[in-house]
């Protein structure tokens, strides 16, 4: 008899197993494995696979840890079974699972298996030394969680004698037996009366174990927490990886040249392209030496230039112990990203790989106009981008080096395969593998993993014959999705599929799961199961659901005829956010509404969107003005309407907010006036700023009336008008002074102004200003400061002018 687990099981019988706890080996990875008899637990493995454990993985991801299920409920070739292969394959999976166990019990006890393989027998004594043969699910639950020094994380499920089938049962007394040791085990035991209960069962106990074993850190700053998304990713996607030597030669001689230039991996979506630069960058970090920076974008859930400058900067800020701060704004980042990077020690080197580059959405991010055409000879910079893309061009144009992705050869193909079947302790037979890694179409590796995922998740293995090659009857990647479109559709109904997937497409940044809760109706359990079924083709990004790729994308463009019903989907996702109640979400209405309604061509609906404040405001940012100032200049072309606009917006806008709100909110309406040269209408708003903070403030003594002043001579200043620009100038200093204090950089700000204002009436006068505002911003920002240089070349202008006797420039938004 095998000792219960309350008794020491021989050392000789059972070889104790190091200490595998990925969290005590400092690892985020979770692997748990599934045992159970197959044919009489079919309905629960199918419910744990699509319903339980990628809720699991997704809480998982949250949290940075990588969750995976080893399910052999298939993967067991015949040949291996009758071979006396089928036990060895079993119990290896469970040492690479430890300490994760999860054993159902129903009424079957499974396959004995005879004639074990002498190799297996000596690898695993213990099953020498049973007085009986044993079933497949008996000697899984024996090793790997019922001897005595098994897994401390093991968590049992028996199916309720009220729901059982005695006439299921093909071992009575074997099955008596193993039922009573589970019992007596002290492990942790539960009765479940339906797949549907066992899956919630599941789902709470794996989730305090994982909650016990990886506890909730202390919060981390916003770069640490990109850092662990972008970090993630790149092991996400080395997971599955087949070693390509000329590749990493090429990275390497690239890394060892002196050139100065980025270098640009390009090729076909779905190539590999990430992948590569992914697992380059893991390895390096791993041999040590060199810095390395990877950013992907879109992992975040930011696609601008700006959010790749600031994640690259604060990496070398953090890195090489820099006390700069890194810009806040576009312009600034684009204009520092050169200098930060000479601040690199020349004793130190530093790649930065970009992955995406391609994926940018603001004006001049795929061209890369943000980028420097050459790098310090210790910093190299790798980029990915889609083949004969604007961003391969503009490499081109730059003389910069290309490398192209290509695709699997077959015996690529082969390892692929059997590396990523192998992360879920499955294999394919031998006809099976030859005939996928014969296809022309799956040397894409997008499309071979694509297709390996979807067999991975069918769960009659006696069909699988069948499924391979009707998926394989797809010529290339775009017809492979809209073939998981169909199995989406048989298994989770059509109309579902179709018009989630269809909101997705039409969507600027994606669609959370509560808004297609509240467009669509319906049942939020059939929602997430068929959202949980579908997050490997689905990236969750800031709670957004998008496309993970552009072959789905493309897929769903043609399989649901969009060039004809998109405007049914676009109408659906409008009226969502222009009728939204106040709980919806302010950031998500101006990120949709405006774009919603400029893909209708609808002016007076772009324009309605606009003159919601709350849509303004959110557009109205340093990173988001060009959005706005182009659909306002799409919707209204007359600039001198636009005040009227606003003026009857803010009209309504003022009843619902203080004066003080209302005071901030019409400055910024002023600014953007400004900007868009209404001058009359920014002046306006601006006497109006000033008299609100009159009446509620009972002062004009206060540095936000001094803000109305200044930005009262901006806009004479820009309409040429100085003299009527001086007096408010000299106002707005003299509040400054007064409440804030000489020293203040506010002060610095309206004396450099009136330097420049007065460069050409009076050059004397200018160079005190001009003297005075540069001590200030010396005394606190040192000599390498951005305005502290606008202070020099004011200073500089001054002295062209009495040369060349020209105006002063216009200013800037802020001097």
């Amino acid at each position: 008899m095998v000792p219960l687990r309350q008794v020491a099981m021989p050392v000789t019988g059972c070889t104790k197993k190091p200490d595998r706890s990925q969290a005590r080996r400092g690892e985020r990875v979770v692997r748990v494995f599934l045992s159970s008899t197959f044919r009489d637990m079919q309905d629960e493995r199918d419910a744990l696979v699509k319903d339980t454990f990628p809720k699991i993985k997704e809480a998982c991801a949250k949290r940075f840890i990588f969750f995976s299920e080893v399910d052999l409920r298939w993967g067991i070739t015949e040949d291996q079974s009758e071979q006396g292969d089928l036990v060895g394959i079993c119990l290896a999976e469970v040492d690479k699972c430890r300490p994760y166990f999860i054993g159902i019990i129903g009424e079957r006890y499974g396959y004995i298996p005879k004639n074990l393989k002498p190799e297996i027998l000596a690898k695993y004594p213990f099953i020498a030394q049973l007085d009986s043969p044993r079933s497949v699910t008996e000697l899984e639950m024996l090793y790997g969680a019922l001897s005595a020094d098994s897994a401390t994380h093991a968590l049992f499920y028996m199916r309720d004698p009220a729901v059982s089938d005695p006439a299921a049962c093909d071992n009575e007394e074997k099955m008596r037996l193993l039922k009573r040791r589970i019992r007596v085990s002290g492990l942790p035991l539960k009765f479940f009366s339906s797949p549907v209960q066992l899956a919630s069962f599941i789902l709470r106990d794996m989730s305090d174990l994982i909650a016990n074993d990886f506890p909730e850190e202390t919060q981390p700053d916003p770069f640490e927490v990109k850092c662990a998304i972008h970090t993630g990713y790149a092991e996400n996607q080395c997971k599955c990886y087949v070693r390509n030597c000329s590749y990493e030669a090429e990275l390497a001689d690239f890394i060892s040249a002196s050139d100065l230039g980025a270098l640009v991996l390009v090729g076909t979506p779905g190539i590999g392209k990430s992948t590569l630069v992914s697992q380059w960058s893991m390895r390096a970090q791993e041999l040590g030496g060199d810095s390395v920076v990877a950013y992907f974008v879109g992992t975040d859930g930011d696609v601008s230039p700006k959010c790749v400058l600031e994640y690259v900067l604060t990496f070398i800020k953090k890195e090489f112990g820099l006390v700069d701060q890194v810009p806040s704004t576009t312009q600034d980042l684009i204009r520092e990203f050169p200098r930060w990077l000479t601040l690199v020690p020349s004793s130190r080197h530093l790649t930065v790989i970009i992955d995406g580059v391609s994926k940018l959405d603001s004006d001049g991010g795929v061209e890369m106009r943000w980028l420097p055409d050459t790098f310090p000879t210790n910093v190299k910079v790798i980029i990915t981008a889609v083949a004969f893309s604007p961003t391969h061009t503009a490499a081109l144009a730059r003389n910069w080096t290309i490398m192209h992705a290509q695709p699997f050869t077959p015996e690529q193909k082969r390892d692929f395969t059997r590396q990523y079947l192998s992360l879920f302790g499955k294999s394919l037979a031998p006809d099976q593998e030859a005939l996928i890694c014969s296809a022309e179409q799956t040397s894409v590796p997008l499309f071979l993993r694509s297709l390996l995922e979807e067999l991975r998740v069918h769960g009659n293995f006696e069909l699988l014959n069948a499924k391979v090659r009707w998926y394989l009857e797809a010529p290339s990647a775009v017809e492979l999705f809209v073939k998981i479109l169909q199995r989406l559709e048989q298994d989770y109904g059509e109309a579902l599929v179709r018009e989630v997937m269809c909101l997705i497409f039409v969507s600027r940044r994606g669609v959370s799961e509560n808004e297609l809760l509240s467009i669509l109706g319906g049942s939020q359990l059939q929602l997430s199961l068929f959202l949980e079924s579908a997050h490997e083709h689905l990236r969750l990004r800031a709670g957004l659901l998008a496309f993970s790729h552009d072959y789905l994308r493309l897929a769903v463009q043609q399989y649901y005829s969009l060039s004809d019903t998109q405007p049914t989907y676009i109408r659906m996702l409008t009226n969502y956010f222009a009728n939204g109640n106040g709980a919806l979400d302010k950031r998500r209405k101006a990120d949709e509404l405006p774009k919603l309604m400029h893909q209708s061509f609808n002016r007076e609906g772009v324009l309605g969107a606009l003159c919601d404040i709350e849509v303004f405001l959110q557009l109205f940012t340093a990173t988001r003005k060009y959005e706005l100032k182009k659909y306002w200049l799409y919707a209204e072309p007359s600039r001198q309407s636009i005040g009227l606009r606003m003026n009857a917006a803010l009209a309504t806008y003022q009843s619902t907010v203080t004066p003080d709100v209302y005071r901030r909110v019409i400055m910024k309406v002023a600014r953007f006036l400004r900007e868009m040269l209404d001058y009359e209408g920014a002046k306006r708003l601006l006497q109006c700023a000033i008299e609100i903070n009159t009446a509620h403030g009972g002062t004009t003594n206060h540095p936000s009336v001094a803000k109305a002043y200044y930005m009262l001579a901006e806009v004479y200043w820009n309409e040429g008008n100085l003299k009527e620009a001086e007096p408010f100038a000299l106002q707005a200093l003299a509040i400054r002074e007064n409440t804030l204090g000489a020293e203040h950089l506010a002060v610095a700000e309206s004396l450099c102004s009136i330097g420049e204002l007065l460069i050409s009436s009076d050059p004397a006068q200018a160079k005190q200003y001009l003297l005075r505002s540069l001590s200030i911003r010396l005394a606190h920002y040192g000599t390498n400061h951005t305005l502290v240089a606008r202070c020099l070349q004011s200073e500089l202008q001054k002295q062209t002018k009495r040369k060349s006797g020209h105006a002063p420039c216009r200013p800037r938004s802020c001097c």
